[in-house]
Parts: C-alpha cells; sequence; structure tokens
C-alpha cells in the first residue's frame, strides 16, 4: 500500500507541473497580447516543423562522423541508442538556432503590440487571444519536453506514471502523427532491452530493425555505420535487404 501511495503521489506532482507549465505559457500570451503572440506561436511551429525535417540529414552527419557512447545500465552495449541521441541533439541544435531568428520577428511584433494596447478596445480582445495561444503555445512546449525525456538514454523516474503524458504524445495535431512512429520505436526498443535472454548482438539486431520498421533510420545509414565498425550485428546484409 504504501507504494501505491508514493506511485501516485508522483503522478499528481508530474501531472501538476505538466498543468501549471501550460497555465503559465497562457499567461505570458496574455501579457502579450494577441499580435505578438501570433508572431510566437507561428513561428513556433514553423521552427518545430523545419526542425523536424532537417534533423534527420544533420543526425546522418553526427552518427557516422561523431564517436558512439557506451551507455550502462539497461542500455549497455546497445549501440544503436546512439541513433536516438544524435537525433535529438540534431533536432535541438536546429530548433535552437531558429529560435534565434523567431527572438528577432518576436521583438518587431512587440512594436506593433505596443500599438494596440493604446486603445482599450483593441487591447483586452488582444490580451483574450493572446492567452488562448498562449495555452496552446504551452501545450506544444510541453510535448516537445516530454518527447525528448521520453527518450531512452534519458530514463527520467515517474514519467511513465504520468497520467497527462500519453495523452498529450498521443493527442497533439500533426506532431501526434509525424512523431508517432519514432514514439513506438522508443517504446518497442525499450521493452526490448528488458529481455534477459538477448545478447548484445540481438539486441542491436533488432533494435535496427525495429527502427528500420518505423523509418526512423535508412538502411544506407545502418550500412554507412557497419563499415565504420559503428554497429556490432552479424548477417547484417541479410537484415538490410528486407528494407532497401
Amino acid at each position: 500500500m504504501v507504494i501505491d501511495r508514493k506511485v501516485g503521489v508522483s503522478m499528481n506532482i508530474i501531472d501538476a507541473l505538466i498543468i501549471l507549465l501550460i497555465l503559465m505559457f497562457g499567461v505570458i500570451g496574455f501579457q502579450r497580447g494577441f499580435f505578438k503572440q501570433t508572431v510566437v506561436f507561428v513561428g513556433e511551429i514553423v521552427a518545430i516543423v523545419v526542425a523536424f525535417f532537417l534533423k534527420n540529414p544533420i543526425a546522418d552527419f553526427l552518427c557516422l562522423n561523431l564517436p558512439f557512447f557506451n551507455f550502462g545500465g539497461l542500455f549497455k552495449g546497445v549501440q544503436a541508442i546512439n541513433i536516438f541521441m544524435y537525433q535529438v541533439i540534431a533536432f535541438i541544435f536546429v530548433l535552437a538556432i531558429l529560435y534565434i531568428i523567431l527572438n528577432v520577428l518576436i521583438r518587431i511584433s512587440g512594436i506593433v503590440e505596443k500599438i494596440l494596447k493604446f486603445t482599450i478596445i483593441l487591447g483586452i480582445p488582444s490580451k483574450i487571444l493572446g492567452g488562448i495561444f498562449g495555452l496552446i503555445e504551452g501545450i506544444l512546449v510541453t510535448y516537445i519536453a516530454l518527447f525528448v525525456l521520453k527518450q531512452p538514454m534519458f530514463q527520467v523516474p515517474f514519467i511513465d506514471d504520468s497520467k497527462l503524458t500519453p495523452f498529450i504524445l498521443e493527442n497533439v495535431p500533426f506532431l501526434s502523427d509525424a512523431l508517432d512512429p519514432t514514439v513506438h520505436a522508443i517504446t518497442e526498443i525499450y521493452d526490448l532491452v528488458r529481455n534477459d535472454e538477448l545478447d548484445s548482438n540481438g539486441y542491436n539486431r533488432e533494435a535496427i530493425r525495429i527502427m528500420l520498421e518505423y523509418h526512423v533510420v535508412s538502411p544506407e545509414l545502418i550500412e554507412g555505420l557497419d563499415n565504420k565498425g559503428k554497429v556490432s550485428v552479424s548477417d547484417l546484409d541479410s537484415l538490410l535487404e528486407q528494407y532497401q
């Protein structure tokens, strides 16, 4: 009974933090006003979409040219996890650059919003609409944060106990559809490493198969990693032939 209470408490704390984060963005959006918040909201969507599509070529370059790390714990000997790690790094890198550009546009939009605030008729609706767009922005930011924290290399405690986490990850328009294959691949690989019957070769082979199955990686990348000796999988050629 004590264990159940602890799980319930930690689950409620995580869900409360998620709700507070979304509400905080709503308040910020209210303060920004409609015009400035719209620039932020649209800019973030564009930045996320562009970062998502640009991450793969950058991640492939990083995988092929930077060293692979040897993870411990559940992922000991699972070299394929490095592919996920570099995809996350590539996504964050592109997103950070785009956010710098977005900040310039936000400063410009702030000037227009100051003009709107001088009129009460336009100022109040602007703040209300800004708050609504702020809440939506908060959901998007929460989605990205949860998606990153769900990556197997982070192993953040209690994330899986949250009731809101799976709901947000599965129901955000566009992002859920676009990242759904990656989420399923991560889940299957995470379940895979708990299988005590597989050795490191079996782990890597199955992890690569899952990533190929969900189109998280291309056969060309796996072949390139094999040529560089970064993945050690027996009979890899026969596996790649199934997806070429």
